[in-house]
């Protein structure tokens, strides 16, 4: 009689073994899709970068050539937007290489930090260390080309200011959708 039970009890407990590992397979593949799905908004920022940068490398040469900026600025603002691609594809390639879907949760966790890491450096050093100079640089140009004698300069410079400031929301928009992901990726591996 004892041996029945002690079978029984054996068997109850493969069973719900087995149950309990269907289950975390299927947490495992729902967490993991939740993360593709919050990495669609790190490259959706990634892409967003790609258009702006793009749309500058057109608009600015065409800006040299109607004079409203010096070709030496524009050159230098072209140069800007190629560095800005490159250090953009630096940032997201390890996140772009990595299949959430069958990666390892450990290098998963540590593309994600990287890619925080490396986003909140640019955000906080690298961006006032190229935007302040080169919109110093844009007012005084704005204002050499196409100021006229009667026309204060706080009138020619608000609207650069204001679309700095335009810009820079958007800009810090994007960066804060990207970062939030990540973060929650790395929420979704810790839990």
């Amino acid at each position: 009689m004892e041996d029945k039970d002690m079978i029984e009890m054996r068997q109850q407990l493969a069973f719900l073994r087995e149950k309990l590992e269907d289950q975390q397979i299927v947490n495992d593949h729902l967490m993991r899709v939740s993360m593709r799905q919050r990495s669609r908004d790190i490259k959706r920022s990634e892409h967003f970068s790609y258009r702006m940068a793009a749309l500058c490398l057109v608009i600015y040469p065409l800006i040299a050539w109607a004079g409203v900026f010096s070709f030496t600025f524009c050159t230098v603002t072209c140069l800007m937007m190629l560095f800005c691609i490159g250090a953009t594809i630096y940032v997201n390639r390890p996140v772009n290489r990595t299949d959430l879907m069958t990666a390892d949760l450990a290098t998963v966790a540590a593309v994600m930090k990287r890619f925080r890491k490396h986003s909140y450096y640019w955000m906080f050093y690298v961006t006032p260390t190229l935007i302040i100079p080169w919109l110093t640089w844009a007012c005084y140009e704005f204002l050499e080309h196409n100021n006229p004698n009667n026309l204060h300069p706080a009138y020619i410079v608000t609207p650069l200011i204001m679309g700095a400031v335009i810009g820079g929301f958007i800009g810090y928009r994007r960066h804060r959708t990207s970062v939030q992901a990540a973060e929650d990726i790395l929420e979704q591996i810790e839990k």
